[in-house]
This record gives C-alpha cells, structure tokens and sequence, in this order.
C-alpha cells in the first residue's frame, strides 16, 4: 500500500466529504442521521456541511451528540445501550419540531 493512499478519504477544509462511506446496515436503521452525515448536497442541490457525530459513555449511559454545521445546531440522545442513543437520536429527528439546541463548541463553519 503506498502512502498516499492514507489521506483517500480525508475531509477536505471545507466540510465537504474527501471521500465516501458505505455501510447498508447503519443507514437502513438510521436513515436521517446517515443523510445529514454523507449527504454533501441540501434537497434544493446546494452544498452544505456534513454533519458530524461524537459518541462517549458516562456515568454507564451512552450520549450521542449531532452537529448540525449549516445552522450551528446539535441534537443530543443518550441510552443505556449504543443502538439505544441512536435510536433515540433517529427518533428525536422525526419530531417536529425536532429539539435542536444552539451549538455550543465551534461547528466548522467560517
């Protein structure tokens, strides 16, 4: 393997994705979460930010955080199992309104 292949798939600096991702089984349980993280276009063809992901455990729950970089938002979930804090994330998506809170640490966007 040469070197470079290494830096395939890095993002590029600004937001959009460097290269692809594919995984059936994560996208067919969480659809909405899948299309804000690897959809590089908006519904009217414009580009946008990709959302980003950061899961950790604490105090035995696991906590999901989504952030949504075009509006400076994030969606948080949390659960006593990974698939549960997903799932509760999914589900938080299809509520309308969906409970976005004012992102808080720096989202990418200039």
């Amino acid at each position: 393997m040469a070197l470079d292949d290494l830096f395939d798939a890095v993002p590029s600096m600004d937001g959009s994705a460097g290269g692809t991702i594919d995984d059936p089984a994560f996208s067919g349980r969480f659809p909405t979460v899948w299309s804000l993280c690897t959809q590089p276009v908006d519904s009217k063809g414009k580009p946008r930010l990709l959302s980003t992901l950061l899961f950790f455990i604490e105090s035995g729950t696991w906590k999901v955080r989504l952030a949504e970089r075009n509006h400076r938002l994030d969606l948080w979930a949390g659960g006593d199992t990974f698939d549960a804090a997903f799932e509760q994330l999914e589900a938080s998506l299809m509520k309308r309104p969906v409970p976005w809170r004012k992102a808080t640490v720096p989202t990418g966007k200039k």
